[in-house]
């Protein structure tokens, strides 16, 4: 009955062991939990860019900077770039 009763809260005592450290490498300040933080962001910022964004408005200004100086930026727009182009339409 003891040796039962012994395995029993040894179980018990590891698997609490394993949670709290399943707990730790998750949600501790740790690498994987900022990369988990940066991963839930980055798609935070790709729901915004595809439900809240005027797309047309994008278009518009992004021919438009195209226009202006065509031989200072590369005919492939750069991920930045409309980026830049965003913030000159929020800061205008």
């Amino acid at each position: 009955m003891v040796s039962t009763r012994r395995s029993f809260l040894a179980g018990f005592a590891w698997c609490a062991v394993l949670a709290a450290l399943l707990w730790f490498i998750a949600y501790a300040e740790s690498p994987i939990s900022f990369v988990l933080g940066m991963q839930h962001a980055m798609l935070q910022e790709e729901r915004y860019v595809l439900y809240h964004v005027d797309h047309a408005v994008v278009t518009i200004d992004i021919r438009a900077a195209q226009k202006k100086e065509p031989l200072a930026r590369d005919p492939v727009l750069e991920p930045g770039d409309i980026v830049v182009i965003l913030q000159r339409r929020v800061n205008a």
